[in-house]
């Protein structure tokens, strides 16, 4: 088919410089490039070291789970629909209206 074919040769890695001819005559990658580093990283890659899973140090206990419940339910209100005395809004949610509401005033009375 008129195909140039190489000689099959092992698998691995090499730069221009490696093919030859064949490589254009480029010099790269050049005398100090780190081909033993790029391999190893390369295989590291390739293959990595499982790691082992981390200790499980932010299990819950039953007394976290009752204290998280407790600052959601004051954050969030009753049921997590707000506090009616806020008109059903979260604290944070409350204060955002009322400075909202005191900018508004500030900015009729000139302050």
């Amino acid at each position: 088919d008129g195909k140039r074919v190489w000689p099959v040769k092992p698998k691995g890695i090499c730069g221009h410089r490696d093919i030859g001819r064949r490589g254009g005559g480029h010099s790269d990658p050049g005398d100090g490039f780190p081909m033993a580093e790029f391999i190893r990283r390369v295989n590291t890659f390739l293959a990595p070291t499982p790691q082992p899973e981390p200790e499980d140090d932010m299990a819950f206990t039953e007394d976290d789970r009752r204290k998280l419940n407790e600052v959601w339910d004051q954050l969030r209100g009753p049921g997590g629909k707000g506090w009616p005395q806020l008109g059903n809004l979260t604290p944070v949610d409350a204060l955002a209206k009322a400075l909202g509401l005191l900018a508004k005033i500030a900015s009729k009375i000139g302050a």
